[in-house]
């Protein structure tokens, strides 16, 4: 499922954001790990939508993977005790946009990840 994307701006915002912080987290967490936490993350959204996703909808696209990649950079910003500006302008802007999308459905595609 997280490879498989809606349409095209779908697939070029999400390959944005990762472009974006992806390479800061690989960075700091290493390729091999890097690839473990994409697998682990892609697995339980698909278990959670499964388990409480409406019925007939579909899930798409990597944006747990992305929102994940958002945190981790968060995290190692944190330990060197600072948080960028655009990291949490990207989340509130991401988080709002899945929210919203979550709450006011205008497709068949699951917003939980």
């Amino acid at each position: 499922h997280c490879l498989v994307h809606a349409d095209y701006q779908h697939l070029k915002g999400n390959m944005t954001l990762l472009l974006l912080v992806g390479p800061s987290v690989e960075y700091h967490f290493k390729s091999r790990k890097v690839l473990w936490i994409m697998t682990i993350v892609s697995l339980v959204s698909a278990m959670v939508h499964i388990l409480v996703g409406k019925r007939n909808t579909h899930q798409l696209g990597a944006s747990g993977v992305v929102f994940c990649f958002i945190l981790l950079n968060s995290m190692v910003s944190a330990k060197q005790r600072e948080i960028p500006v655009a990291f949490v302008v990207t989340m509130i802007l991401y988080m709002g946009d899945e929210l919203v999308k979550f709450i006011w459905p205008t497709d068949d595609i699951s917003h939980h990840a």
